[in-house]
């Protein structure tokens, strides 16, 4: 049987793996363009110790913030950030960075950046946690 014949005789099994290739193709390009960044720590590192711009939040509670926090990040809960976005940050391909103890909160919230157009959205790899594991440094608030 040639090809032809095959595809011919074959009809509705051709058309419905051709369906699911197409599907497959604009689930991953979609993917693609809205997923996040993940970053080792030693990549956080650079990020932050690079001359550029970045802005890193951290969304756990301020108690835990004042605890112990990423040197640069500022503590912000995530639906204030979400809420202010546009005007914390002008330029949607800035470098954002969300962290938070195990990147729960930072999924929810860079996704929902990302739905508003921001298209350089980072998180750490493992969350603080990770951070914390590797035994780098963390600041604490001073208060008073």
């Amino acid at each position: 049987m040639s090809f032809s014949a095959f595809i011919y005789s074959h009809w509705p099994l051709v058309t419905g793996i051709v369906i699911m290739m197409i599907l497959l193709f604009v689930l991953e390009w979609f993917e693609r363009g809205h997923s996040l960044k993940t970053l080792s720590t030693q990549e956080l590192i650079r990020l932050l110790n690079s001359k550029s711009k970045v802005f890193a939040f951290d969304l756990r509670a301020s108690s835990d913030f004042d605890k112990g926090h990423i040197s640069g990040s500022k503590n912000i809960e995530p639906n204030e950030l979400e809420k202010n976005l546009e005007t914390l940050i002008k330029k949607k391909d800035s470098p954002i960075f969300l962290i938070c103890e195990h990147n729960q909160k930072a999924i929810k919230s860079g996704k929902a950046i990302k739905a508003k157009g921001y298209t350089n959205v980072n998180i750490l790899n493992g969350g603080l946690s990770t951070w914390r594991k590797e035994n780098l440094p963390l600041e604490e608030s001073k208060h008073g």
